[in-house]
């Protein structure tokens, strides 16, 4: 008996296989990033402020870094202005997940988001 790979059955199951997959991760996109979530403020690898995403919506302006403006708004927060060269940290827009960052790193500005959910990150 000769068996070959592309049977009606095999498509059909590698089908069902990779929409399965993919209803799965949509799903999990969609999670919320919990009630606990918060980011942290690194300047030169020291932590120098927390900041619950579920508090108001507000301008964060660091006194080390006045130039370096971070918004919080509604449950997520970005760079929204540096004196940096190439604004990579302005483009990286909302965080708002546990695991997610973003660095300014002329100016050694860290944005690491924390809480349950994601996985952690180090910032050193």
């Amino acid at each position: 008996m000769d068996r070959k790979f592309g049977r009606k059955r095999d498509i059909l199951l590698v089908a069902s296989l990779l929409a399965a997959a993919g209803i799965l991760w949509l799903v999990l996109g969609l999670i919320p990033s919990g009630a606990d979530a918060r980011a942290e403020i690194y300047v030169d690898g020291t932590l120098v402020e927390t900041v619950p995403l579920s508090g108001p919506d507000r301008e964060i302006v660091l006194s080390s870094r006045p130039h370096v403006h971070l918004r919080l708004e509604n449950h997520a927060v970005a760079f929204t202005s540096s004196d940096c060269p190439d604004k990579t940290c302005i483009r990286a827009g909302y965080l708002s997940k546990p695991g997610q960052a973003s660095a300014c790193l002329p100016n050694g500005v860290v944005l690491k988001i924390t809480g349950s959910g994601g996985t952690d990150i180090t910032v050193g």
